[in-house]
């Protein structure tokens, strides 16, 4: 009985890490003694989840609001919390601080100011603790929140995708497609991950359905997103692995000079220089990236 008395202290001070809210702090204190193992894990952190909560404290919130996938419980999230901790201290100059981007490749030969970039935007932890996004200067255009896995095998789980809302941004989305030879900007970001997960030896992607994604989680109350997460997966190639999650190609599918129409023959081999290129540009170590720190907007 005193472990649970213990534990029921701990939550209870540590929940005003995680909100303000008389509410929320007796939810999360009450969650601390329904999963009473997670909760123990994160009261006694290792080094590496130690450092995880130092830098965000409300990874705390992980044992009662969902992670990545609206069906786990709060041993899951915490086992894959963990998990990702642990695959990027195995990747050398994957270990970022919140206020770090790695500047994965410059983009500016195909398209002044764009770049893709890795960094850790707190405000997405809950898709993802690693964020890819297109950026245009210092704006954020487009982002695929994701953490890494090595059980089994080495794996990127995809929590979430999304555009942005501001006043232009049909515009710089158009001229990007046309930047990117007929790519659209979303497609191009997977594509983007994909050549990251090659670099760092991944050997699956898999993304969270549209069912299990974490505005479906009674957290959110259900919330419903204007995107279908199942149609963005299957028009890039995904299948259903499960009612949770798609299976992505690892690789960027290309199409034969057959299979493509005579017109766009030319916009098609254009395209596959243009990734050539960029495979050609990433760092073949990514501690000799590039670490930049900037407030994006």
């Amino acid at each position: 009985m005193h472990k649970q008395i213990a534990l029921a202290r701990w939550a209870w001070g540590s929940s005003k890490l995680v909100s303000t809210d008389a509410k929320l702090r007796t939810k999360f204190t009450l969650a601390a003694l329904r999963n009473f193992e997670a909760a123990s894990v994160l009261a006694r952190p290792d080094a590496l989840l130690a450092q995880q909560l130092a830098d965000d404290p409300q990874t705390l919130g992980n044992l009662f609001w969902p992670y990545q996938c609206a069906t786990w419980d709060a041993a899951e999230r915490v086992r894959r919390i963990r998990a990702h901790l642990e695959v990027v201290q195995k990747v050398p100059g994957l270990q970022l601080s919140t206020d770090e981007k790695l500047v994965l490749v410059d983009l500016s030969e195909f398209s002044e100011g764009i770049s893709l970039i890795i960094d850790r935007p707190l405000w997405l932890a809950r898709e993802g603790h690693l964020a890819l996004s297109l950026f245009k200067g210092n704006f954020r255009a487009f982002t695929v929140s994701f953490s890494l896995n090595d059980t089994p095998v080495r794996e990127i789980f995809i929590g979430g995708i999304q555009g942005r809302n501001a006043e232009n941004i049909l515009d710089i989305y158009r001229d990007l497609t046309k930047s990117f030879y007929g790519v659209r900007p979303r497609d191009f970001l997977l594509d983007g991950l994909r050549m990251f997960g090659k670099l760092i030896g991944v050997q699956r992607i898999l993304a969270v359905s549209e069912s299990f994604r974490i505005s479906r989680h009674s957290y959110f109350k259900g919330k419903v997103s204007d995107s279908d997460y199942d149609v963005v997966w299957i028009d890039r190639g995904g299948t259903l692995e499960a009612d949770t999650h798609y299976s992505l190609p690892i690789s960027i599918a290309r199409r034969t000079a057959d299979e493509t129409p005579a017109k766009k023959r030319q916009m098609y081999r254009k395209r596959y220089e243009m990734f050539d290129k960029i495979a050609e540009n990433l760092p073949t170590d990514l501690c000799t990236a590039n670490i930049v720190r900037f407030e994006a907007s």
